[in-house]
């Protein structure tokens, strides 16, 4: 099922240069593997969502796999809006957003549950609790609890790594900056649990990425992407 995500990524090939859309990919996935994995343990003990909302551990696993694919819709867009070193004009800002709906357009209509999970989560993983999100300006229990979830680990993941414009906060600040956005950005709920939790997030944030994926890890040959 991995895999069927990966390769229906592929599809946006035909639009794009197709070394540059796989290479994107491959990066995509396993940099959407670390921020799955924060916001749902993958270990099998219960994970944010489950505790929060008691959600089943086959749709916690479901939402595991599906949320690498949060940020697919960004292959669409232009290096010099994703590599900025500063920050964006009002008109960048409206073509950043776009990478919502085009992942959302990649991912769905596909009859694949796994493939629509993940179109929901592209779609919704930058709307806000307070309702001033994009793109549809969800607010509260409006928003989908897979993207809610993805919300809190992307940032966090943001936060603590290098971006082409700034380095990494130290944990400390990002926690700060998390706990501002409480009943803002985030369910208060989910930011009380993600801090509970804090101890095995960042001992998962700090694995290196491979280890993070223990099967159909993709790789690049001869400009294919394959399942190794």
């Amino acid at each position: 099922t991995e895999n069927k995500i990966i390769y229906s990524m592929v599809g946006v090939s035909k639009f794009y240069d197709k070394k540059a859309v796989l290479k994107d990919i491959y990066l995509s996935y396993f940099y959407g593997a670390k921020i799955g994995v924060i916001g749902l343990n993958g270990s099998g003990k219960s994970s944010l969502l489950r505790i929060l909302a008691g959600v089943d551990k086959e749709r916690t696993e479901m939402i595991r796999i599906a949320s690498p694919m949060h940020d697919v819709g960004k292959v669409a867009l232009p290096d010099h809006l994703l590599l900025r070193p500063g920050a964006l004009s009002p008109e960048e800002r409206v073509e950043m957003e776009r990478h919502t709906w085009i992942g959302h357009q990649i991912l769905s209509g596909s009859g694949s549950a796994l493939l629509e999970l993940g179109a929901t989560i592209a779609l919704t993983h930058h709307e806000r609790w307070d309702g001033t999100g994009y793109p549809r300006q969800l607010a509260g229990s409006a928003i989908p609890l897979e993207g809610q979830v993805a919300a809190v680990a992307d940032v966090f993941d943001a936060l603590t790594s290098d971006r082409p414009y700034r380095k990494a906060f130290p944990l400390e600040k990002a926690v700060q900056i998390l706990r501002g956005e409480r009943g803002k950005h985030f369910d208060p709920r989910l930011v009380d649990l993600f801090f509970e939790s804090m101890d095995q997030v960042v001992e998962i944030r700090d694995r290196p990425l491979p280890s993070l994926i223990s099967a159909g890890q993709p790789s690049i040959h001869d400009g294919a992407l394959t399942p190794s």
